[in-house]
């Protein structure tokens, strides 16, 4: 049995242009080191001191994102595991910004991350609420090392001609 053929319609000039594809920069702004705040709950919790007005910085700095970048080093003996990111852990709307997972193939050596940070961050009504503290659990029989970087990002998007 066959079925219906087909017929191969030409590339419309919109459709090469996708394929061409585009290129995506990345410039940071402004960078604020953590520093390890006393834990509420689970996991190593990190502030980044001066973070308390990220609107403002945002406009200030001419960023248009906020990341954290941070590195993993997994716990002596580790097969890998996972690390969870929550941002404002402590706040009254706590947010899961993202988890990451690793493998022991990376020798026991760091490894690094950036996860983009949600939107609760970059309120208005955050302004006073304590510099941005994000806590990061880890997951699997070792508990990682942590280090970590908020990041206020340029990000651009240029297609290719």
């Amino acid at each position: 049995m066959t079925g219906p053929v087909l017929p191969v319609l030409p590339v419309t000039a919109g459709q090469a242009r996708l394929q061409r594809g585009g290129r995506v920069t990345l410039v940071t702004r402004r960078e604020f080191p953590s520093t390890v705040v006393p834990a509420a709950g689970p996991g190593r919790w990190l502030a980044f001191p001066g973070t308390e007005d990220l609107a403002g910085l945002l406009a200030a700095s001419g960023a248009n994102a906020i990341q954290v970048g941070f590195t993993v080093t997994p716990g002596a003996g580790s097969p890998g595991g996972g690390v969870l990111v929550h941002l404002d852990p402590a706040g009254p709307a706590p947010v899961l910004a993202g988890a990451v997972a690793f493998l022991a193939r990376c020798g026991g050596k760091a490894v690094a991350f950036r996860l983009p940070l949600a939107a609760p961050v970059r309120s208005p009504g955050r302004v006073g609420a304590g510099p941005v503290t994000v806590a990061f659990l880890g997951v699997g029989p070792a508990a990682p090392e942590v280090s970590a970087t908020l990041l206020l990002v340029l990000s651009t998007v240029e297609r290719l001609p």
